[in-house]
């Protein structure tokens, strides 16, 4: 791989998922929810490509919420988190998987 080729895919990259999502989250575990919404797509069999992508996203922000913190949110809180994680995280799967 070329330099330019190099800047240009960091460069898409940058776009593609927010700074407050790269460092919360490896790009080994984004290329793992990937991997994961894809195989539910194909467990969906296509035809509820919306309910396999959040599915994955909402499993995929539990496994990086503390579980003490979890299950002591009040419900604002809990909606927060997921609303702060959910929609970036679907946005970025959904450009990976050109959707």
């Amino acid at each position: 791989m070329d330099i330019q080729e190099n800047i240009r895919r960091i460069l898409r990259e940058e776009i593609e998922v927010p700074i407050f999502i790269k460092r919360r989250f490896r790009k080994k575990d984004l290329d793992q929810l990937i991997n994961d919404v894809e195989d539910a797509i194909l467990q969906y069999d296509d035809n509820n490509l919306e309910e396999a992508i959040y599915s994955q996203v909402r499993e995929f922000i539990t496994e990086f919420v503390d579980y003490e913190d979890w299950h002591n949110m009040n419900d604002n809180k809990y909606w927060d988190t997921y609303l702060k994680y959910e929609t970036p995280l679907v946005n970025y799967v959904k450009t990976k998987l050109n959707l």
